[in-house]
């Protein structure tokens, strides 16, 4: 059954049996499953990787399902967390393959425990701070990476080896600031665009896990245009991750305790805070007149407030909907939850 699954995928030279066996035979974690890392996460279990580590801090919404392949309208009816959606949606595609959920948020803290001990990291993030955590990490791990982003129509993907140069620091020798960076706030995004920057990412990630060896070059592509070019990227010496700059502490990687997400009006907090309760949360809230409390399960419970939607984690971490001010996020979280 397994040869016939694979058959026509073994038939192209570059792969063969052997290095459909590698994949067989390996370990990847996703960082992110919205539109991106769910593109690639299938495809990667289609093309038969053995284990996939499934890493994301959100939950489904109704906003997602025009370009995230993992989700249904059910999962974004019952504010399923994504990193559960995948693992629901995968195990149907790829019966045999080892899949290992983790609703969690990557930071300086945890990194080391969600990425190691795998063959490959795939960056489906998109957050700026996120990666710099990521390419972080996976130079101090050894371990290869693939970056892909996608904003409108445009995306770019990248390998990173385990020697880590060229870095993703490298590639962003100068990082964009609020003002002058597009977001999928300001730019959109689409589907075709998800799609092509997904595959190749995912092109990417094969060809790692088969023995390749990254060749330092970044991919850009245009979708709306149809226009793709490849540039090399050159290894920074002064570079703060891969060269010889000044070390970065956990904050300048991007360490962020508030995140504003993209395009939401909503803030993701990461308090310093112990695994929560969320069976004795629940029914705390629940005997309050003006709290409304739904979705409730052992990973994840949805509280209303006023205009305000809340999802709070069991790992203590919330999502906070309907401001993108930080500050506003963490009083109705100390309200709700505590600090």
């Amino acid at each position: 059954m397994e040869h016939d699954r694979y058959a026509a995928q073994v038939r192209f030279g570059p792969l063969g049996a052997a290095g459909q066996a590698r994949l067989v035979a390996a370990r990847a974690v996703i960082v992110g499953l919205g539109a991106t890392g769910g593109t690639i996460a299938e495809l990667l279990a289609r093309a038969g990787v053995g284990h996939l580590t499934l890493v994301d801090r959100d939950v489904a919404e109704v906003g997602n399902l025009h370009r995230q392949p993992l989700l249904d309208a059910e999962d974004a009816a019952v504010g399923r967390p994504k990193a559960l959606a995948a693992v629901r949606r995968l195990g149907a595609i790829a019966p045999d393959a080892s899949l290992t959920p983790r609703v969690a948020d990557l930071h300086a803290a945890n990194a080391a425990d969600l990425l190691g001990g795998h063959d490959l990291v795939v960056d489906g993030t998109d957050s700026m701070a996120t990666r710099r955590v990521l390419n972080a990490a996976c130079l101090r791990l050894g371990v290869p990476w693939v970056h892909a982003g996608v904003i409108g129509a445009t995306g770019i993907v990248m390998a990173v080896g385990p020697s880590g140069r060229p870095c993703w620091r490298c590639l962003h020798a100068r990082l964009p600031g609020p003002a002058g960076a597009e977001t999928c706030e300001t730019a959109g995004v689409i589907g075709p665009a998800v799609a092509v920057v997904g595959g190749l990412a995912a092109r990417l990630a094969m060809g790692l896990l088969i023995g390749e060896p990254a060749d330092g070059h970044a991919t850009v592509v245009d979708v709306w245009r149809g226009e793709l070019a490849r540039f090399r990227v050159s290894a920074r010496e002064g570079c703060p991750a891969c060269g010889s700059g000044e070390p970065e502490t956990a904050e300048e990687e991007g360490d962020a305790i508030a995140a504003i997400l993209c395009g939401r009006q909503a803030v993701h907090l990461r308090p310093d805070q112990t695994p929560l309760d969320l069976v004795r949360l629940t029914a705390r809230l629940a005997v309050l007149e003006d709290v409304r409390v739904a979705n409730a399960s052992a990973d994840a419970v949805s509280i209303g407030w006023r205009a305000y939607e809340v999802t709070v984690f069991a790992d203590g971490r919330a999502i906070v909907r309907g401001t993108d001010d930080p500050a506003v996020a963490r009083t109705i979280y100390a309200r709700l939850v505590g600090l």
